[in-house]
């Protein structure tokens, strides 16, 4: 998606910096990052960003998609493990073959599944 020009408000690099959290000193971060985020990107994600009369600008709108687009980049791929059934009894017959088992230790009020084999390693 791009910037909506008429639609969304531009911000030159210098003011979109104070959209970003501060970080640990708590500064904003400085207008060179908000550069880097542009051109580079940062996860493979890049701020939009257009020229307009001699300063590179963007919009909170964009600075807003840039953070949310961040966010799916690192969450991509977190969602719940499908387990089939028939490779779970596959896994099962194969640890069976070689006579893994499975028993319980108790470690503090836990229970903890630890592997064994019939030597007891």
């Amino acid at each position: 998606m791009s910037i909506k020009l008429g639609a969304e408000e531009l911000l030159p690099f210098s003011e979109a910096a104070k959209l970003f959290p501060k970080n640990a000193k708590g500064k904003f971060p400085h207008v060179s990052q908000i550069y880097r985020y542009s051109n580079r990107g940062l996860r493979g994600v890049r701020l939009e960003s257009l020229q307009c009369a001699g300063k590179r600008c963007t919009s909170r709108e964009a600075v807003f998609r840039f953070f949310a687009r961040l966010t799916e980049a690192a969450t991509a791929g977190l969602g719940q493990v499908a387990t089939d059934p028939t490779m779970v009894e596959d896994v099962d017959s194969q640890l069976d073959a070689f006579d893994f088992k499975t028993r319980r230790i108790k470690k503090a009020g836990t229970d903890n599944v630890a592997p064994t084999n019939s030597e007891g390693i």
